[in-house]
């Protein structure tokens, strides 16, 4: 089983936080818990391309919340010569980007079900070949 401590730690690295409440460590024990469902049989789970992979994407799943949650729906605000801008989007496009190369990373370490090769008949048609 992945150490959900080791995730946890790794999550407070990547958003900045000194403390977990009980959304991030839903989300790491869930990040966990889908990585876990991935991996190769003999793959060993505490390798730390395993852990980064579940804690990026506890982050990603967090940062989406947290997007969802904003009641900052504006792109940019302006009055006179003041301008603001809302960037919550750059968080949440920079959280995909570690998630998907912590998943690319650990690649190897993935069991692919998701790719099939062979043949495939359409209402039981054998091929002309």
């Amino acid at each position: 089983m992945i150490d959900v401590s080791l995730v946890t730690e790794r999550f407070l690295l990547l958003a900045s936080m000194s403390a977990a409440d009980e959304t991030v460590e839903a989300l790491c024990h869930s990040g966990a818990e889908k990585v876990e469902h991935m991996v190769k049989e003999n793959a060993d789970l505490s390798d730390s391309r395993l852990i980064n992979a579940a804690a990026s994407d506890a982050f990603y799943q967090w940062a989406l919340i947290n997007k969802a949650a904003s009641k900052d729906d504006f792109k940019s605000f302006r009055a006179g010569d003041i301008t603001v801008q809302n960037d919550v989007g750059i968080s949440l496009d920079a959280a995909k980007t570690i998630r998907d190369e912590s998943f690319e990373t650990a690649a190897d370490l993935f069991d692919d079900r998701d790719f099939y090769f062979g043949e495939v008949l359409i209402n039981d048609i054998e091929p002309d070949f």
